[in-house]
């Protein structure tokens, strides 16, 4: 009698193994427990005029909270992430600074300032860095065009929330949109503004979450939507609005709705079609 062959163990999904290790709900995740505990963070608190008792607060002060690269930095620091050390590398905000480059001139080690550059600078920055960024637009976007950039199309912010905040305190009394997932200071910046109305989009995921142009038409004589706010390419997804969805949608700034375009990645996309075309 021939012996009996041995049971071999069912294959498992690699969808069954992220079952079986991941939370189920937040009090069996101790990631979310320690996201929960940093300022602001708390569900409970947040709607909440009566501030954690445990946190230090000042009257009338509320934590906003951190979230994305800010907090993900934040704990990588805690467990030891230093931008020198080689064992880390930081995938979330990327790191730009890669020491000196390969045939690169060399970089300027000091620089010197005159007695007037020590003067309060303009709100929008300097207008000769003003027309160079201009002009490097119309040299690498506008050489067939026969408008061209200049200085007062130009303004210069120390960082991506700066700017988009100069951009939301200019927007009046009007339903603002934006959509979900997008880049997650909008819904904090656009809070953040009582004049404005934010209007929240939640972008379907059998779809790619993809910006559907005819539903946002919908929405613009549906709801009175004046100011369409939306990162291209989309920040988390990736996705990008190009072609004809690219210029249906800035055929609706030509009406009466404000089209603004967050093009913070757009420069990734270039590179992209760069190395597809090579």
């Amino acid at each position: 009698m021939a012996p009996p062959s041995a049971k071999r163990p069912a294959q498992l999904h690699f969808r069954d193994i992220v079952e079986r290790v991941m939370a189920k709900t937040e009090e069996d995740s101790k990631a979310h427990q320690v996201f929960r505990s940093y300022p602001g963070h708390n569900r409970a608190q947040r709607g909440s005029r009566h501030p954690n008792a445990d946190e230090d607060t000042l009257p009338g002060i509320v934590s906003p909270g951190s979230t994305g690269v800010i907090y993900c930095t934040d704990r990588a620091m805690a467990n030891g992430f230093t931008y020198t050390d080689p064992e880390w590398a930081n995938l979330g905000q990327g790191a730009p600074e890669t020491g000196p480059l390969p045939d690169a001139p060399p970089r300027p080690q000091s620089v010197s300032f005159t007695i007037d550059s020590l003067e309060y600078g303009p709100t929008t920055g300097v207008k000769e860095l003003r027309e160079a960024v201009a002009n490097l637009y119309n040299v690498l976007h506008r050489k067939d065009k026969e408008s061209k950039y200049t200085a007062d199309n130009v303004c210069i912010v120390p960082g991506g929330r700066a700017g988009l905040t100069r951009v939301a305190a200019v927007i009046g009394d009007v339903y603002t949109a934006y959509q979900i997932p997008d880049y997650t200071a909008y819904s904090e910046m656009l809070s953040v503004f009582k004049r404005l109305v934010p209007i929240p989009t939640a972008l379907e995921a059998d779809k790619m979450y993809n910006l559907d142009i005819e539903q946002v038409k919908k929405d613009i004589h549906g709801q009175g939507l004046q100011v369409i706010l939306a990162s291209n390419p989309r920040n988390p997804t990736g996705q990008v609005i190009e072609g004809e969805e690219l210029a249906s949608l800035v055929a609706l700034s030509r009406k009466k709705t404000t089209v603004i375009l967050d093009e913070f990645y757009s420069w990734q996309v270039e590179q992209l079609q760069k190395c597809t075309i090579d």
